[in-house]
């Protein structure tokens, strides 16, 4: 029976593992662990939350694959790599180069208040030999600075986009539109690239159904694929893993009811 990949983190003193596409935590080995974290579950469980993502089954031959992509979409991948001479660069990253995408990745996410790249979890992913990054870098720029940059859990059988970033600034907000062909032919060459190297399926990361990241959504989505509802829970593994369960119910109660946990 196949291990589903899995790493041990530490999260507010608890001892956390992070479990990846399971249905359960049979199959794993055992360790001194609080909580399980079952990220992208194929099953419902009690307490689960939906989670919708658009999955593109990289078994199909290539050709397929483009002519699943939106027209427009096609039409800019080939303008990037066939006019601004665009090629994405792939490796399993050290540690230079992944704080090369910490800088980056936190610098976007800084200008969209977003939260910043979570390195923990990354390095504990690189440690489990399940990370890997994408980019393509400007060829006109001195630095050969990049124009955009993807993070990626791979686990063998899937691939998930985890952090998708662009460069910010002025400079950038001017070759906006370059940019945005670089990002779509990188997801292109990320197809192809993990269709070679044997993997089933490509995780477009997340799907929202909400009004407030439709744009988002719909660039994921016109890529092809399937919408498929996954789902996400935690379970206690030991007596700290459900006090902190027990803890956390009870401040979802109070913030239901109005009150604060001060109160």
């Amino acid at each position: 029976m196949t291990v589903p990949l899995f790493i041990d983190r530490r999260k507010s003193g608890l001892r956390v593992r992070d479990v990846f596409f399971a249905e359960h935590a049979r199959q794993l080995p055992p360790g001194k662990v609080d909580l399980l974290y079952f990220l992208q579950s194929p099953v419902a469980a009690p307490r689960s939350t939906d989670f919708y993502t658009s999955l593109i089954d990289l078994r199909q031959d290539e050709e397929a694959l483009l002519e699943g992509i939106n027209k427009g979409v096609r039409y800019e991948i080939r303008r990037a790599r066939d006019k601004d001479g665009l090629q994405a660069s792939f490796c399993v990253p050290d540690q230079a180069r992944l704080d090369t995408f910490f800088a980056f990745y936190d610098a976007f996410a800084a200008s969209r208040e977003l939260t910043l790249a979570n390195r923990d979890k990354l390095l504990a992913l690189r440690a489990a030999g399940a990370l890997q990054l994408a980019w393509i870098a400007d060829p006109g720029a001195a630095d050969a600075g990049w124009l955009c940059a993807h993070a990626y859990i791979v686990d063998g059988r899937r691939t998930r986009l985890y952090h998708s970033a662009s460069p910010v600034g002025e400079a950038a907000t001017a070759d906006r539109q370059r940019i945005g062909r670089a990002n779509k032919l990188l997801h292109w060459q990320a197809l192809q690239h993990f269709k070679a190297a044997g993997v089933a399926c490509y995780d477009m990361g997340g799907i929202s159904m909400g009004e407030a990241l439709k744009a988002i959504d719909d660039f994921k989505r016109s890529f092809g694929g399937e919408l498929v509802k996954e789902f996400n829970r935690i379970e206690a593994a030991s007596l700290r893993g459900r006090l902190a369960l027990a803890l956390l119910a009870m401040k979802d109660r109070l913030r239901g009811s109005g009150g604060t946990a001060a109160e």
